[in-house]
């Protein structure tokens, strides 16, 4: 179910820090008082708040600079910007005025408004190293299904090159056995032992699941480096069976009638097609690191992703799946590039490009052409864990 941007993710326990430090610093300061074993599982940090003056020194190597905000606990995803950059004094404080300037300009502004009108463009500064040592390096995350108590699910990611990706992902029951791969997993339950670790903590309200951003090296625990509220638990009170399933993963519950949406596609989410003026199904057919704040979804019930970052066309956290599934009703997620395909057809059941069933190459659809509402509308059945996607 999706998460409320105007209410607070984290606990009243943890307002101190968050109000301070933003969510993503706020959230570790937090977790570093209140779990003080987990304090070295955290990059060196120097903080900056707003309207003050960096007097530290750059780390060795490449640095990261990333701007933290209140709201970002539950919302502002890929929207406040984080630079990385050579270990120089004049590249971090570049990095430094840059996030600075874009947090508070019109198109961050017009964002951060749309999601929680009190959002004023004040961000904190977090000057860390860039934690990637060896080409085997791998960032990821963990949850906890917010409809499968006891189950998590762990994206992992290897950049192997600067534009190429590796996405691998798996489900895990609280012991850290395998319930379910999709592309192999590190077994590592060290993980789950964290991310008990924290909920137990009190960091992050009861009635939501949350994410923890991690990145290790082979054979080395892993570094957290950043905690925030994903979706609000549902339990459904029916199941899918599996023969009648269309697709085995997905995040919310419908009544199990379903609902019926429109079908919206926007291949470059980027606000210049107009939305529908009704509740519809975002449908994705590719995938970006790059956030447009321009694009700010209004009456989307319902989240299609029909493809994926790497090779596998599997169910991921990858941030452009994350804010998505954020936002809607239920969201049901592709294990395989050619879902969804019929919601793209004519009337006639072609493809726009006059062959039986718009193929996917290479992540995106034959033809731009086919932004928009779509012709056909689509019924979502969800109970948590599998989905019926019919075609209406």
């Amino acid at each position: 179910m999706p998460i409320n941007h105007l209410e607070p993710g984290y606990t009243d326990n943890a307002a101190p820090e968050i109000e301070e430090f933003g969510g993503k610093i706020g959230g570790l300061k937090f977790i570093e008082r209140r779990v003080p074993k987990l304090a070295d599982r955290f990059p060196p940090t120097q903080i900056i708040l707003p309207g003050g003056e960096w007097k530290g020194s750059p780390y060795s190597g490449k640095n990261i600079v990333r701007g933290s905000h209140r709201n970002d606990f539950q919302g502002l995803v890929d929207i406040l910007p984080t630079e990385v950059v050579e270990g120089s004094i004049e590249q971090v404080r570049a990095a430094i005025n840059l996030i600075r300037n874009e947090a508070a300009g019109s198109e961050v502004m017009a964002y951060g408004q749309y999601e929680n009108p009190n959002y004023d463009g004040k961000v904190v500064i977090a000057v860390q190293p860039h934690a990637k040592k060896t080409w085997d390096y791998r960032r990821g995350s963990i949850v906890e299904h917010p409809n499968k108590p006891g189950k998590y699910f762990v994206t992992e990611v290897h950049d192997y090159s600067l534009h190429d990706r590796d996405v691998s992902s798996a489900l895990f029951d609280e012991k850290g056995n395998v319930i379910k791969q999709y592309r192999e997993v590190q077994n590592d339950p060290t993980l789950i032992e964290i991310y008990k670790a924290i909920r137990a903590a009190g960091l992050v309200r009861d009635d939501l699941s949350f994410q923890m951003e991690f990145g290790r090296e082979p054979g080395e625990l892993p570094y957290i480096f950043q905690v925030r509220a994903f979706t609000r638990k549902a339990i459904a009170d029916f199941s899918i069976d599996e023969e009648d399933a269309t697709n085995g993963f997905a995040f919310g519950v419908t009544p199990a009638k379903g609902i019926e949406l429109a079908v919206f596609h926007s291949r470059f989410e980027d606000g210049s097609v107009p939305q529908p003026n009704e509740d519809f199904a975002l449908l994705s057919t590719s995938q970006s690191d790059g956030r447009i704040p321009d694009f700010m979804p209004r009456g989307m019930r319902g989240y299609l992703s029909a493809s994926t970052f790497g090779f596998s066309a599997i169910p991921n956290l990858e941030h452009s799946n994350y804010w998505k599934i954020q936002k809607a009703d239920v969201s049901v997620l592709g294990e395989r590039s050619r879902n969804f395909e019929d919601l793209m057809l004519d009337s006639n059941g072609n493809g726009i490009d006059g062959e039986k069933g718009a193929r996917i190459k290479g992540g995106t659809y034959v033809r731009d052409s086919l932004d928009g509402l779509q012709p056909k509308r689509v019924r979502i059945i969800a109970d948590g864990d599998k989905a019926i996607v019919q075609p209406m």
